[in-house]
């Protein structure tokens, strides 16, 4: 999802929607379990990221999203917890 003030793009497999809401309501929306806030633009299906390098993250559609500084500790938190 990309943060266009509040204008939010949904990518679905099939389209794309875009809606007014916040980036902070679309996390308080969608469940933590599933869904990751990568930046101050990005929430991304944690079944959707195929890699991390550095502070790339690869999705399984081969985009690459820049992981936000301020996300990096809850980032690094989630992947430890994957690993266990």
């Amino acid at each position: 999802m990309k943060c266009m003030k509040d204008y939010i793009q949904l990518y679905l497999k099939e389209r794309k929607i875009i809606t007014y809401l916040t980036m902070k309501r679309i996390e308080e929306i969608l469940p933590a379990n599933e869904f990751m806030r990568v930046s101050r633009s990005y929430i991304i299906r944690k079944s959707a990221i195929k890699s991390i390098n550095g502070n790339m993250l690869e999705t399984t559609v081969g985009e690459e999203v820049m992981i936000g500084g301020t996300y990096t500790e809850a980032i690094r938190n989630e992947i430890n917890e994957w690993l266990r």
